[in-house]
């Protein structure tokens, strides 16, 4: 293989996909395998479906979470947070991976289609880092329950690991 030689006003785009975790043992989508063979997209992937079964989305990305959870970075994310050292600001890694591998590296990526690790209420739209991989005390009734009861919702987002500061929720 030839080399690259980078000069220093060079800027560098990485782009990295499905097959950039595959060798970490995440499953892809579309290969024969893929997580798309017992699913639809609109099953579980849009907001339809969480309106329409929120337990089956949210049970499909618990799967996820615990599937990414126990992957680590292959050699290939090794390689590119070296590079990331290496270069510093010229380098943009972007990545259509919603898991942390490249971040377990080291590298500091923009995720194009989210982050698995991280939810919204769906309530308050705040996001937060969300490592469950199992519904949290409190989520069915925060799926199903009253919308306009205030002492719910604040009970809800103390379990979710969220608390209300002066109308404001954040992340505790």
């Amino acid at each position: 293989m030839a080399r690259i030689y980078i000069k220093p006003t060079d800027r560098v785009f990485v782009l990295t996909g499905a097959g950039m975790s595959a060798e970490s043992g995440i499953p892809t989508f579309r290969d024969t395998n893929g997580l798309w063979r017992n699913y639809r997209i609109e099953e579980v992937a849009s907001p339809d479906a969480w309106r329409r079964d929120p337990q089956l989305v949210w049970d499909f990305y618990s799967m996820r979470r615990t599937v990414a959870a126990a992957a680590q970075p292959n050699p290939g994310h090794r390689a590119l947070a070296a590079l990331e050292r290496t270069l510093g600001s010229p380098l943009f890694l972007c990545t259509q991976n919603v898991d942390n591998l490249h971040e377990q590296a080291g590298s500091r990526p923009l995720h194009m289609q989210g982050e698995l690790f991280k939810s919204r209420c769906e309530r308050c739209r705040v996001p937060f880092d969300d490592t469950n991989s199992s519904l949290p005390p409190l989520a069915d009734a925060v799926v199903t329950g009253p919308t306009d009861d205030e002492r719910f919702w604040g009970l809800a987002h103390e379990a979710l690991g969220m608390k209300l500061i002066g109308g404001i929720e954040h992340v505790l």
